[in-house]
C-alpha cells in the first residue's frame, strides 16, 4: 500500500524514512494520501475571479452610455458601445473561467491582466501579481482538469506547497487594492479641484473665442448697415438678433457661453458690448436701463463676467490674453 507524507501529502518512496519533499519523518500510521480537496479553488483564484466580475460589471455599465445618448449632440456611437460591451463580456467570461478552474479561463485572465499593467501604480502591482501567480506550475496543474489520482508526486508537492502559500498570494493581490482605497480620498481631494479648475478654464477660453467670433459677425453687420443691430440701449440675449441680422449671418455665431448661459448684447448704435455672465450665470453688477455693461480689467473668479466691447475685452480672466 502506498504511503504519503502526513505534512505535505507527497507519495513516499518505498523504504524511505523521511519525505523527499519536505523532510518530515515517515509516519508509522497509515495515510490515505493527499487531501481530497487539494485541487479545490484557492483564495487567490477567488480574488482574481471577483476582480474580473467587478471589472466586467463596470465595463458593462460603461457600454450602456453610448446607447442611452443616441441622437443627442455629442452622444456616443453604437460601435463604441459594442466594443465596450465586448470588453465587459470578456471580463465576465474570465471571472467564470477562473471560478470554475477552466483551462481557457486561466489563459483569458492572463490576457486581460496585460492591459492593466499601464495603470501605474496600483493596476500595475495587481496585474504583475496576478500574471505571476497564473503562470506558476501549481496554478497550471489546478487548471489542467486532471483528477488528483493522475498527478505525479512532484505535481502533488507543487500544489500542496502552493496551497500553504495561498494566504500570501491573496495578500499580494489585496494589498494594492486596499492601499488604493485608503489613498483614494487623498488623491481625489488633490485631483478633483484641479480637474474642475481645468474644465472651467477651458470653458473660459472657449467663451472668449466665441465672443470674438460673435463680435466679428456684428462688426460685419455694422459695416454693411452703418450701425449695429437693435434694440438700442437694452441688454438682451444675443439670440434676439436673429430677426435683425440678415439670413445666414448667425451661421458661426455662438449664442451661449461655455457654461450654457445666454450671451448678452448691448448697443447704442455706434458701439456694442457682449457679455458672458460667467460660471454662476449672474451679472456682476445690475445694468441700469440705457447704461452699457462695464468691465473692470482682469478677474480671478470663474463667476466673474467676461465683457467684450467693440471687439476688445474690457473684463477678462487673469493670465489670459485680451
Amino acid at each position: 500500500m502506498d504511503a504519503f507524507c502526513t505534512r505535505c501529502g507527497v507519495r513516499l518512496q518505498e523504504g524511505a524514512s523521511f519525505c523527499g519533499n519536505c523532510g518530515a519523518p515517515r509516519s508509522t500510521e497509515a495515510t490515505p494520501g493527499p487531501p481530497a480537496d487539494l485541487l479545490a479553488r484557492p483564495g487567490a483564484i477567488v480574488v482574481l475571479a471577483v476582480l474580473c466580475y467587478v471589472a466586467g460589471t463596470l465595463w458593462l455599465m460603461a457600454s450602456l452610455f453610448p446607447f442611452t445618448h443616441l441622437g443627442e449632440e455629442g452622444g456616443g456611437a453604437p460601435v463604441e458601445g459594442a466594443i465596450t460591451f465586448a470588453i465587459a463580456a470578456l471580463h465576465l467570461a474570465g471571472g467564470f473561467g477562473l471560478w470554475t478552474l477552466r483551462r481557457w479561463g486561466r489563459y483569458l485572465a492572463i490576457a486581460l491582466a496585460l492591459p492593466y499593467l499601464i495603470l501605474v501604480p496600483f493596476g500595475t502591482l495587481v496585474s504583475v501579481v496576478a500574471i505571476v501567480y497564473l503562470l506558476r506550475r501549481a496554478t497550471s496543474i489546478r487548471f489542467s482538469g486532471r483528477p488528483l489520482d493522475e498527478l505525479s508526486a512532484d505535481e502533488v508537492a507543487a500544489v500542496t506547497s502552493d496551497r500553504a502559500a495561498s494566504a500570501a498570494w491573496v495578500a499580494g493581490l489585496l494589498a494594492p487594492i486596499g492601499l488604493a482605497v485608503l489613498l483614494m480620498p487623498i488623491i481625489a481631494a488633490i485631483a478633483i479641484p484641479n480637474l474642475l479648475n481645468a474644465i472651467d478654464r477651458g470653458k473660459q477660453k472657449r467663451t472668449m473665442a466665441d465672443l470674438r467670433t460673435d463680435a466679428a459677425a456684428i462688426e460685419d453687420y455694422g459695416t454693411d448697415h452703418g450701425g449695429y443691430p437693435p434694440p438700442i440701449g437694452e441688454l438682451v440675449p444675443l439670440e434676439r438678433l436673429r430677426d435683425a441680422l440678415e439670413p445666414g449671418s448667425l451661421a458661426n455665431v455662438q449664442l451661449r457661453d461655455g457654461w450654457g448661459h445666454a450671451v448678452l448684447y448691448w448697443t447704442d448704435g455706434t458701439r456694442f458690448v457682449l457679455v458672458s455672465p460667467g460660471k454662476d450665470g449672474t451679472l456682476d453688477r445690475p445694468i441700469e436701463p440705457g447704461s452699457a455693461p462695464i468691465g473692470e480689467g482682469e478677474t480671478t473668479s470663474f463667476d466673474a463676467d467676461l465683457v467684450l466691447e467693440n471687439g476688445e475685452f474690457v473684463q477678462w480672466p487673469e493670465g489670459m490674453s485680451r
